[in-house]
Order: C-alpha cells, then structure tokens, then sequence
C-alpha cells in the first residue's frame, strides 16, 4: 500500500472538517485496521515511549456555529490522554491509539483515526470518550505497560523460562545426535524390534525393572541413550522432564538426526570443493543390492590441501536403467545417448568421460575368455561348488573339516560376477585346497539324501579330473599377475603416469609368460600335485609325438615358430593344453592393447 506526505491545504482544512461531520453523524464503523491517516500524521506521538504530545501554542480560530472558536489549553490538565496535532488541527486518544486493538468493535474512531475537531460540542465529547469502556480497557493497558517496565512483564518472565527450556533441551538433543552419529558411523542399525520410551527409573538407579523389560532390546540407540542415563544423572533428569510425547527418540527422530546430518555433511564436502581446486570428477556405478533393488552409487573425487579425497555421496533407487533415467537421477560409455552426453548437455560443460580403469581391466578378462571353452566350464564348476556347499551350513563345515591336515582352515571365497579379477582368491583357493575339496565332496556322495548325492557325484566327476586342475593352474599364474595390477588400479593413490608404467610392465610379464617352458613347467606341477593326491585324478596317456627330422638336417638344431627350443618327447595332451594356454595369453594381451 502506498503512502504520500502531502502538507494539508485550505481546502484540505474545510474537507477535513465536512468529513469530521460526516464521521460523527454516520452509524457507519470504519475499520481501525486502516490507519493511514494517522500514520501519516508526524507531529503526535509515533510510539508509547513518547507519551502524548501536547503542545502549547496559539491555536487556530475556525468559524464553528457562527462564532470563531480554537482549542483551549486548559483540556490537557482535565485529560492528560489529550493530545493534538497542528498538522490537523486536532485532538486525539494517547491511550486508545496505542492500546486499542484492532478487533475491539470500537465506534468512536475520531480519537483515534481521524482526530476531532467540534470545538463546539468538545467538553460533551471528551466526557463521554474518557467515560466509555473501551477507553477504560486502554487505560489499563497502559498501566500495565508502566508496571511492566519497572517489574519486568508476564511476557518477559515467559520468555525468559522459554529461553531456558530451549537450552536445556538443546543439550539433550546433543547427547541424542551423538547417540545416533556414533550408531552411524559405527555403522551398526538404530532401531530395535520395540522400542520404548520408557527406559530410565526416575526412583532406582541400580534396579530398572519398574520399567523395562530385561529380556527385551529396544535397539542400539535406545540401549545406548539408556547407558548414557546411568553413567550420568544430569542427563537423565533432564530427559525425564521432557513430555512422554516429545522424548525426541522415536524412529522417525532418529531417521530426521540422520537426513539432518546427512545434508550438514554434504554441505562441508561441497564447501572443501570450492575452498580446493575447484575441480572434481563424479564416480557412479550401479548394482543390485541383497534384496534385488538396482541403484547407483556416487562417489566425488577432488584434490583438497593437495591431497586427493574421494567422498561417498549415498545410493540412488533406479526406477530404469537407460541412459537418460541413469543421467537424471545422477550405460556410461555411449558418446551420443550414454550418460556422459547427458551429463555434458544438463552441466553445459565438455567435462572429459573417463572409463573406470578397474572395470576396463575385468572388461578385459571377460572377452579374452569368451572364446576358451577351457577357461569356461572350469570358472562354472568353481562358482557351482561354491554353490553347492553354502546353501548348508552342514555341507559349509564338512568343507572346513576336510581340511584337518592343513594349518589354517579356509572357507571357500565367494564368486562375483561384475569383478572377474576377484575370482583370483576363489582360483587360488582351489588351487591349494584342491585334495580337501575332493575329499568333502566325496563324503557328500554318501549322503542320505539323494538328491545331494546326485550333485555331489556329478561335481566331483567334473572337478577331480587332470584338465581341471591344470586350467586352475594356468588362471592361477596369469591372475596373480594381473591382481596385482588390478589393486593398483583401484588405490586412491594413483596416478595416470604409474597406471601406464604398470600395464605395460604386466603386459610384459604377461608375454613373458607366453613360453613353451613355462608351460611345460606348469604341466610339471600339475603332475606331480596329482600324484600327491594318491591316484583320485588320472595322469592322461598318449603318444608321445615323434619327431620328424629331415636327413638333411641331420647337423642342425631345429627351433619352432615362435623362436622357442622345441622339446622332446612332448604328449600329444600336453600340445592340446599349451595351446589353450596360449591362446588366452593372446586374448588377454590382445585386448589389453584395445582397450
């Protein structure tokens, strides 16, 4: 609403006094909500502190019933809530203007609003205003407002408990966010099966019983603020004076402390973004959790006091997993419809795409083996042993027991399916505990139970043979090589330089690899650990393979194609395996060189 200062006319005079009239003779209310007027009016008192103005001057004379009549001076002694303005040439009520509330149904308004100026009928007027009850009902506000000024008002005493009450609750609140920050990062659940409020005995520190059930967990939190109870009475007197419906330990509290905390926490990593470089990477990928649920996780790295910090930011439900969907709530790859594009579109920045080296490694793995049926039905029996004997807790002990005559019992790793390089500890496992896993199954082939036995008998049929062991033996050197550079890769430490230093020295390594005496030594040991086993796997028998020497070359030694010695006396069985052998080495070399 807009307001004008406009210093008041003659004609604005004789206005004012018709509109006077007007007021007094109309049965009409006019609202005290609109004050305008009077705030337009500079030279009465603008707040209680000023008390009523009243100003000792020579009075205008106006014309009021054929006679010049003015306002006398003598009013202020009879009314001391008189005051006047010369503005307007008129009188008003110090108590109704600064006590009357706005709903009080007051009619009288003159006094208030627009001022009154009859000095004919103003001795009739002022006698019935100081005798009206609204203006009594003023009166008294005023006294009030003098009393509390010297003693201090029912407000401020009110105010102040209120101050003190929000203190005290505040350090319960305190204490409760530690509880469940501690829960948090502790990284153990909040909530028990029932939780109750009841949980501390006003009477007995030692004896909880009048209120708790002993045989009933509440959850870690509630057991937690219950310790915090015993250990410190301030605490749980201040916790007891709180209402039963205002404890601030429900579960819904507790999930509010945690998204609170949640936002505090991302503020002061995005703060550390800005105060650093400035610059920073957004890391995202998706899997399903234990209950079946796709979503993403994000993480941010950036460099902060020269150091490089990578930040986990939370989990993301997805709803659909293609690109867009994947780019809204945060298939990477694709340069026009992947993620990065979408991306690159919503921030309007070219920002650079940059495949996790990790995964190109497994990446790797994958398609090098696609094509070895070798490497294929082996990682298969793997996973179905693993299978097989933690769907029982009777079976996962008969697999721990079977391993009595080694130092340290093992259990079996689990496969995953999205980090190929991880089968390295599943691989090697069955590489050293290749005899217990024959036994344990063996002992499972006479099981009661014929399904069980079935199983049993057809895993143990594929695993416990010469092939088998000997692939385990081949995956076991080439990913002890490459699990080396599959750590590295996933350190916070790295850095683009050292990345490629190491790939190519296990590039290197790897071709080293690619030897018939290597191999022929890997199919040594593979003999000799059959033969320790006592006769449950079958060395195979073939011919030997003869060599053909032509009589020309007679004084000549001749070497083979990939410029290694060429041995004698090699099986048929062995030439087979090298070959597989090689050609993963060539796969794996091959695609390292692609990616």
């Amino acid at each position: 609403m807009k307001r004008f200062l406009v210093p008041l006319s003659k004609s604005d005079e004789s206005d004012e006094s018709v509109t006077s009239k007007k007021i007094r003779k109309s049965s009409t209310t006019i609202s005290v909500n609109n004050r305008d007027i009077q705030n337009n009016i500079f030279d009465i008192s603008q707040n209680v502190e000023n008390g009523p103005n009243q100003p000792n001057i020579t009075f205008p004379r106006r014309n009021i019933g054929g006679k010049q009549r003015a306002f006398n001076v003598l009013w202020y002694s009879k009314y001391e809530w008189l005051e006047y303005s010369k503005m307007r040439d008129s009188i008003f009520c110090f108590y109704c203007r600064h006590f009357t509330s706005d709903n009080s149904g007051y009619r009288d308004e003159v006094l208030i609003v627009n001022g009154y100026s009859d000095w004919k009928h103003i001795g009739n007027m002022l006698e019935k205003h100081n005798s009206s009850n609204i203006h009594k009902l003023s009166l008294e506000k005023y006294k009030s407002w003098i009393s509390a000024k010297k003693t201090g008002s029912v407000a401020t005493k009110l105010n102040t408990q209120l101050k003190e009450d929000i203190l005290k609750n505040r350090e319960i609140m305190k204490s409760l966010i530690r509880c469940v920050l501690y829960c948090g990062r502790q990284d153990i659940g909040l909530h028990g099966h029932r939780e109750t409020n009841n949980y501390i005995d006003d009477n007995d520190d030692d004896n909880l019983k009048t209120h708790i059930d002993p045989f009933q967990n509440n959850g870690n939190f509630i057991e937690l603020v219950k310790l915090l109870g015993l250990e410190n009475d301030d605490f749980k007197t201040k916790l007891n004076t709180l209402p039963k419906n205002a404890k601030y330990t429900s579960k819904t509290i507790q999930n509010e402390i945690l998204n609170v905390s949640c936002k505090v926490i991302l503020k002061s990593i995005v703060k550390e973004i800005q105060n650093g470089s400035n610059f920073y990477s957004i890391i995202v990928d998706e899997a399903k959790d234990e209950s079946n649920i796709e979503q993403m996780g994000i993480c941010v790295r950036y460099i902060s006091d020269n150091r490089i910090n990578e930040r986990f930011l939370g989990f993301l439900e997805l709803k659909e997993l293609h690109a867009k969907a994947l780019a809204d709530t945060s298939v990477m790859s694709g340069t026009i419809n992947g993620v990065q594009q979408y991306i690159r579109e919503m921030s309007k920045n070219p920002c650079p795409y940059v495949h996790c080296y990790a995964h190109r490694l497994n990446l790797v793995l994958v398609d090098a083996s696609k094509h070895v049926s070798a490497i294929h039905n082996t990682i298969g029996i793997l996973e179905a042993i693993y299978s097989f004997q933690s769907c029982s807790s009777l079976r996962n002990s008969l697999f721990l027991e079977s391993q009595e005559d080694s130092d340290k019992k093992l259990k079996i790793p689990q496969h995953c399916e999205i980090r190929w390089v991880s089968k390295y500890k599943g691989i090697h496992f069955f590489k050293i505990r290749f005899k217990s896993v024959i036994k344990a199954l063996k002992e499972c082939t006479l099981s009661k139970k014929s399904k069980e036995a079935a199983e049993a008998r057809g895993l143990l049929n594929q695993f416990a043979t010469f092939d088998n062991l000997l692939t385990i033996f081949c995956l076991d050197e080439l990913l002890l090589c490459i699990n080396s550079l599959s750590v590295y890769l996933q350190t916070k430490s790295t850095d683009l330089s050292k990345c490629i230093t190491l790939i190519e020295c296990t590039k290197d390594q790897i071709k080293s690899m690619r030897t018939e005496n290597k191999f022929h030594d890997l199919y040594e040991k593979v003999i000799k650990s059959v033969e320790e086993i006592s006769g449950e796997i079958s060395i195979p028998v073939t011919e030997k393979r003869k060599k053909n020497v032509s009589s020309k070359l007679t004084d000549y030694f001749v070497t083979s194609s990939i410029g290694q010695n060429q041995m004698d006396n090699i099986s048929e069985h062995e030439i087979k395996m090298r070959s597989q052998y090689f050609e993963i080495i060539d796969n794996i070399v091959m695609e390292m060189n692609r990616r």
